[in-house]
C-alpha cells in the first residue's frame, strides 16, 4: 500500500512539473507569435504611411524619477531626439535635464533612449524575448493597433527598477 501511494505521489509530481513546463513553452510560443504579428503590422504600416515617424520612450522609477525621449525618424533615418527628465516627488521642481538634438549632434548626450529606428527597436526586442523564462519575467505588449508598446524582461531575483527593455508611450507617423 505504501508503495502505491509513493508511486502515485511521484506520478503526480511528474505530471505537475511537466504541465508547468508545457505552460512555459505555451507562453514563449504566444509571445513569439504576438511579436511576429506586431512586426508584420509595423512593416505594413511603415510601407503604407511612409518611413517617417516619431515615437516616445518613457521610463519611471519607484524613486519618483521619470524621463521621456522623443525620437524622430525621417525617411528611415534618425534625425532628431529630445529628452526631458524630472521627478514626481516634488511637482514644483523644474525638469532635471532637458536637451534637443538634431542631425548635427544626434546621440551626443548619454541620457535618454538611443536614437534608433523602430526597425532596430524590434530587432532588440526580439533579442530581449530570448531571455531565460526560468530566470526572468518576459514582457511583450502592443497598442490596440498591434504596434509595439513594451518589450523586455525583469529578473526574478530583482526587487526594484529591474525592467530591461523599452516602453513606448506613443508612435506618430509624419506626413
Amino acid at each position: 500500500m505504501k508503495k502505491i501511494v509513493l508511486v502515485s505521489l511521484l506520478l503526480n509530481c511528474l505530471l505537475f512539473f511537466t504541465s508547468c513546463e508545457n505552460d512555459d513553452n505555451k507562453n514563449e510560443n504566444t509571445v513569439t507569435i504576438e511579436y511576429s504579428k506586431s512586426l508584420a503590422i509595423w512593416n505594413t504600416l511603415k510601407t503604407e504611411k511612409g518611413n517617417s515617424y516619431s515615437y516616445k520612450v518613457t521610463t519611471s522609477s519607484f524613486t519618483g524619477f521619470k524621463s521621456e525621449t522623443i525620437i524622430t525618424i525621417t525617411n528611415g533615418i534618425a534625425t532628431n531626439r529630445s529628452y526631458t527628465s524630472s521627478t514626481t516627488k516634488d511637482p514644483n521642481t523644474a525638469d532635471l535635464l532637458t536637451y534637443e538634438e538634431d542631425a548635427s549632434n544626434l546621440g551626443s548626450n548619454i541620457d535618454g533612449a538611443k536614437p534608433i529606428t523602430l526597425d532596430q527597436v524590434y530587432e532588440i526586442c526580439q533579442q530581449d524575448l530570448t531571455a531565460d523564462p526560468a530566470e526572468n519575467k518576459i514582457i511583450f505588449e502592443t497598442f490596440d493597433n498591434g504596434l509595439l508598446k513594451q518589450c523586455g524582461f525583469i529578473s526574478n531575483a530583482c526587487q526594484d527598477d529591474c525592467f530591461m527593455g523599452i516602453t513606448i508611450a506613443e508612435i506618430k507617423f509624419i506626413k
